[in-house]
């Protein structure tokens, strides 16, 4: 809140970033953080993105609320049938975005 410029070892430490990467390799490892998380389920990704994103407006409560009916509702997917699937086949999974 001060607006005080920090280094990437201190926000590291202070636990605002979990990695932290030289500059001539920061682009190929976002690259490879965006493929993994691509890798997931659409539905999933986009339900996750949404909750933490309204979640940061509201009271813990209803943030809580908001967070379960996401769980829920990623839970009748066809993607979430897929990804369970193939967890139980030790399989990669097929996600259609269902």
């Amino acid at each position: 809140m001060t607006g005080k410029m920090i280094s990437s070892q201190e926000a590291f430490a202070l636990g605002i970033a979990n990695r932290v990467f030289p500059q001539s390799s920061l682009m190929d490892e976002t690259k490879k953080v965006a493929s993994q998380i691509a890798g997931n389920g659409a539905v999933a990704v986009r339900l996750a993105k949404m909750a933490v994103n309204a979640g940061f407006n509201m009271e813990l409560t209803e943030a809580c609320s908001l967070e379960s009916y996401a769980f829920s509702l990623g839970f009748t997917t066809e993607d979430q049938k897929e990804g369970m699937t193939a967890f139980l086949e030790k399989r990669k999974p097929n996600y259609k975005g269902k």
